[in-house]
């Protein structure tokens, strides 16, 4: 007869395959809410006749916003209802202590640092190797001031939150008592994959673990909403300022907020071992399933590979050829 199967496996892969269904469901979402708004979008500039480039950029940007909230929003009630977590737990919304979450931002500003640097790796590599660069996703322009509101709110205000309720949320606290650790990666790594692209993905799952590790250490999701605010505020600011300059001012302006970001990040590290020194550690896993067997439990699943093979594909497409082939 067989060995029995350990029940501990249980309940992490079926929040594993839980976690997976909603990820896939905003992938799943996503793509039917942009194809079926884009054509009502169409019909509606067309039947109206509407020509205002102010009026046309409102009306698609509400649509791309509206797309988001639906996407995000549906999966993560599914999530957290089918997991079962109480809201309290899924989202601890305690304020957090200013003398922490201050560098913490600091701190999350530098790691995109180390985001950019990992990039800069695979961007050599794959344009050496095999000829081909990775590239960001492109978004519409906003025109007119309501159209670059309706942009802020899409891009700056909406993912700090429902993201935040996702991935730090509903995903990391269920995790949670398989390990904080176990937790803390695996949100950082499905919070990479969710970006589908290899121009953003070293630099979120950097951006995951620093966000999660203050949310850990904070005990408050209003901890990481602050810390993504602030960086996708100061991305925009960047796109904005930059869009309109030559390409070698672009190249200067990088190169400064990249020096900018690295001091930052030091000093918010240097303010939190000064002030908070035995900070840096997370609660042991008293778990039963032990090391690469929770990852490989967790990872290995039907659902997992499924998402992981979708996620391949629509990376896939965000490549272009190399400009020296």
């Amino acid at each position: 007869m067989p060995p029995p199967k350990n029940p501990w496996y249980k309940p992490l892969r079926r929040n594993s395959n839980i976690v997976f269904f909603g990820l896939a469901l905003v992938l799943a979402l996503g793509l039917f809410l942009s194809v079926s708004f884009s054509l009502i979008t169409a019909y509606f500039i067309d039947s109206l006749s509407i020509t205002a480039p102010e009026t046309v950029s409102l009306i698609e940007l509400s649509f791309d916003f509206a797309t988001y909230l639906l996407m995000f929003i549906i999966p993560l009630s599914i999530m957290r209802l089918w997991i079962d977590i109480p809201p309290k737990v899924a989202f601890p919304m305690r304020s957090p202590r200013a003398s922490i979450a201050f560098p913490a931002v600091l701190i999350c500003i530098g790691a995109s640092v180390l985001g950019v640097l990992s990039y800069g790796f695979i961007h050599a590599f794959l344009s050496s190797v095999w000829g081909i660069d990775p590239i960001m996703p492109v978004l519409p322009e906003p025109v007119g001031i309501p159209a670059t509101v309706v942009y802020f709110l899409w891009l700056a205000v909406a993912p700090a939150i429902l993201e935040e309720l996702m991935f730090r949320g509903v995903i990391m606290q269920s995790l949670r008592r398989f390990g904080d650790t176990f937790a803390l990666v695996c949100s950082s790594v499905l919070f990479s994959l969710a970006h589908h692209n290899l121009a953003q993905g070293p630099n979120a799952f950097f951006l995951g673990l620093i966000i999660g590790f203050f949310t850990l250490r904070t005990g408050s999701i209003k901890t990481a909403m602050l810390i993504h605010f602030v960086n996708n505020v100061l991305a925009l600011t960047a796109e904005f300022v930059s869009r309109d300059m030559a390409l070698r001012q672009q190249e200067m302006l990088s190169l400064g907020i990249f020096a900018l970001y690295a001091v930052l990040g030091v000093t918010g590290l240097i303010i939190i071992v000064v002030k908070h020194g035995g900070i840096f550690h997370l609660a042991p896993s008293n778990y039963p399933v032990r090391g690469g067997k929770k990852y490989f439990a967790f990872f290995c699943g039907f659902m997992p590979i499924l998402y992981i093979i979708c996620i391949f594909i629509l990376t896939s497409l965000q490549f272009e050829r190399a400009s020296w082939y």
